[in-house]
């Protein structure tokens, strides 16, 4: 239904003279370049594993896991709450999610982060002061 409202309303309200929905792995295998491979789609509350073969979604092979981005601000939330700072709103949450976008990073290299954030080069290249 949602998909019918947005399409009826791009031809009808913007006059755009063709639409095209596809499927978000898809479209990101499309984006690298590339038609066949897995796609890891991690919202705010699920995240999936999505099968692209010759372009398309293979359906059936779609693995989901209720762990995503929420689950990682909560855990955020309450890393910090241990260590002192206490978050009593729910305004307070959209601090942390922020912190959470804007200071956290996937670690490709674990072994060689660990060594290399013992160091003063890595601190400069990757402590940033959090403003708001």
């Amino acid at each position: 239904y949602n998909r019918e409202k947005m399409i009826e309303m791009a031809f009808d309200r913007f006059n755009v003279k063709a639409f095209y929905v596809g499927i978000q792995g898809a479209l990101a295998m499309f984006y690298a370049g590339r038609t066949t491979g897995i796609v890891i789609d991690s919202g705010d509350g699920v995240t999936q594993a999505v099968p692209i073969y010759a372009s398309y979604s293979v359906p059936h092979a779609v693995k989901k896991i209720p762990l995503a981005g929420r689950d990682i601000s909560e855990n955020l939330e309450r890393i910090l709450t241990e260590r002192g700072r206490y978050f009593e709103s729910t305004a307070s949450f959209e601090i942390v999610r922020e912190i959470k976008e804007t200071m956290t990073f996937v670690n490709l290299d674990y072994e060689k982060d660990m060594n290399d954030s013992h160091t003063n080069i890595w601190k400069e290249a990757n402590e940033k002061p959090y403003t708001q």
